[in-house]
């Protein structure tokens, strides 16, 4: 992409002029952007070093590769002590990273899932086995709790999704022609690098099979190098203004020159597109994502125009969540009029470079449309349009079980014990119908369960949500497994079990709801919550302690009530087989039994039903 190396990217090959007016063969090796104009270093032909100038240099036409590789877009993270929050796999010779955790280091440096480890402080790693960098990388870190930082050389993922391209000769044209005198639009791309552009583009969309990248690929290094997000947003919505995330190649070049422009001249962007560019932009489009649904999937398929209608096109302002997927916004009732729902939406949209992408996309559409139940989220419809790649669901206006738990623990609205246990017991029901094989389906594994998954609505009722990772087996018991190469889940949430062996199970759902459960008895994240609920305080061993360690804000009643949860936290968690863990469909019963029991202490039923009252009444003046 727009390597921001000037007009040239570092393995690129030149000329170079010579005082006496010739030219020498030479390959980009390195760029000095403090000065003006940029300093190149350049590895001549005959091996010697030359620093050179940028007006000193052009392309050499005749020696350009047949395969040409973009630039990497690699970073240099530095970690200190505690952990990093990653979870690593393996993938085309390199060790990836598979999963970030939220709030983590890795997590608040920006660490990509996808990306390649390339080297752990200074040492090179392509090609070595993940064992020997898990190692390097524990040793290191042992070294930086000695206050010796250790760094890690990352090179993210390119994320590649079809679109059509077009040729770059009459957009040069349209770019750069005269018309009585005057340039059309005072791009700063001149012909040549139109040429080197071209050809970056060509080459990726050659290795993708003829599909073309992201706008991340043209964007990406402009953001490491310090323009802003409002400049990025602004080019991008320019460039397309459907807001379509897939490149042809004269949107590719009108992105790259935009950020040229913004960055050699210090000029904003101009306010609008010439319309004789803006129309050869959308020649020969492809709208529709290359998604083919399982017979049977009888759900409504919204038109882009009626979503971008409803959510003001995109506007940030009706932004209220974001993940792996992408954004959510909030819809207000009657704006999607295609939908009988009578009120507010949530339309969740596949982002630009998601982490999670259309795959499961179409996966969430096809195991909704599919699994029906009270206490799953329902998905109301749906759009397929590559410029609104959407999910719609109803608006949960209670926010997640996570975000209710925090904002409790930390002294903000109460979320009473009552209301706990029945948010709990929700989650178990569909959970378990997800475990339960009918003559419809098999057995669907959910892979994501935590508290950020179980969605509350205005009475603090809760629903299970977010099926992208889910799969399901042809299995017609509970014996059911998939083995999987790259980890799925939350760290904090994974199963040693499945760590340790990759199958994935019922029982690995289960050992997941088990601590979302123990999340909800004491208030805290799950990894601070294992560790006060085994290292501080011996809970799992014997639950009788549970009080001690319980979330006050709760209210929680008596020992008994905190004992009697404690144990089924026991039974889900502990165990290092899987015949020494509860059945989930037991578990499921005592948690049932345990959110039905009012007789726990006298007075009990009614005083809690005051507390959630009181709790509800609080979340709707928030809202």
């Amino acid at each position: 992409g727009i390597a921001l190396v000037g007009r040239y990217a570092i393995g690129e090959r030149v000329l170079v002029k010579r005082s006496d007016g010739s030219e020498s063969a030479a390959v980009v090796e390195a760029f000095d952007p403090a000065h003006d104009p940029p300093i190149y270093e350049l590895k001549l032909a005959t091996g010697d070093m030359k620093r050179a100038r940028e007006q000193d240099l052009r392309l050499d036409p005749s020696s350009w590769p047949s395969s040409v590789q973009a630039p990497p877009c690699r970073r240099t993270f530095t970690f200190g002590r505690g952990p990093l929050g990653l979870i690593f796999g393996d993938g085309d010779g390199f060790v990836i990273i598979n999963h970030v955790d939220e709030g983590s280091q890795a997590g608040r440096l920006g660490v990509e899932v996808g990306s390649k480890v390339i080297s752990v402080s200074g040492k090179l790693m392509g090609g070595v086995p993940r064992t020997a960098v898990l190692a390097r990388i524990k040793q290191e870190m042992q070294r930086a709790t000695q206050q010796q930082p250790m760094t890690m050389e990352l090179e993210p993922e390119i994320h590649i999704i079809p679109a059509a391209a077009a040729g770059a000769d009459d957009l040069a044209q349209l770019m750069m022609g005269a018309e009585g005198g005057q340039t059309r639009w005072p791009m700063s791309l001149d012909p040549s690098s139109i040429e080197v552009y071209t050809k970056r583009f060509e080459a990726a969309h050659a290795r993708a099979g003829g599909e073309p990248v992201l706008d991340e690929m043209c964007l990406h290094e402009a953001r490491e190098a310090g323009v802003s997000d409002e400049v990025l947003n602004h080019i991008w919505s320019l460039v397309d203004v459907d807001r379509d995330d897939r490149l042809s190649l004269p949107e590719y070049l009108m992105c790259c020159a935009l950020v040229a422009q913004f960055l050699g001249r210090g000029e904003p962007p101009p306010a609008t597109l010439p319309a004789p560019i803006r129309t050869f932009a959308y020649s020969g489009r492809a709208n529709k994502a290359a998604i083919t649904l399982r017979a049977g999937t009888a759900l409504p398929e919204l038109s882009a125009a009626e979503l971008a209608e409803g959510t003001g096109h995109f506007d940030n302002a009706q932004i209220i969540g974001a993940g792996g997927f992408g954004s959510v916004f909030r819809v207000g009732p009657g704006c999607l009029p295609s939908l009988p729902h009578t009120g507010s939406f949530a339309v969740k949209r596949l982002d630009r470079g998601s982490l999670q992408g259309v795959q499961e996309l179409q996966n969430e559409i096809e195991v909704l449309a599919l699994c029906r139940h009270e206490s799953l989220v329902p998905l109301l419809g749906f759009c397929l349009d590559t410029r609104s790649l959407c999910l719609v669901y109803p608006l949960m206006e209670g926010g997640t079980l996570e975000q209710a738990i925090a904002e409790s623990f930390g002294c903000g609205r109460p979320l009473p014990w009552r209301a706990r246990l029945r948010i709990l017991r929700a989650a178990c029901r569909a959970l378990l119908y997800l475990h339960t094989p009918s003559s419809t389906k098999g057995v669907f594994l959910h892979r994501d369960i935590k508290p950020a998954n179980i969605l509350l609505d205005e009475h603090l009722n809760g629903r299970l949500a977010d099926v992208g990772l889910l799969v399901m087996t042809n299995s017609k018991t509970d014996a059911a497994s998939v083995h999987a190469t790259n980890i799925k889940g939350t760290l904090g949430y994974l199963d040693p079990l499945y760590m340790n062996t990759g199958k994935y199970t019922v029982h690995t759902d289960a050992y997941a709801m088990g601590v979302t459960m123990l999340v909800a008895l004491t208030g805290r994240a799950a990894q601070d919550a294992m560790r006060v609920a085994t290292l501080e305080n011996n809970v799992l061993e014997d639950p009788s302690q549970a009080l001690e360690v319980a979330d006050l804000t709760a209210g929680w009643p008596t020992n008994e009530t905190t004992e009697r949860l404690a144990s089924i936290i026991q039974g889900l968690v502990c165990g290092t087989t899987l015949a020494k863990r509860m059945p989930f469909a037991k578990a499921t019963t005592a948690i049932e039994d345990l959110a039905d029991d009012a007789n726990l202490r006298p007075g009990m039923a009614d005083e809690a039903s005051v507390d959630e009252r009181e709790a509800a009444e609080e979340l709707g003046r928030a809202e």
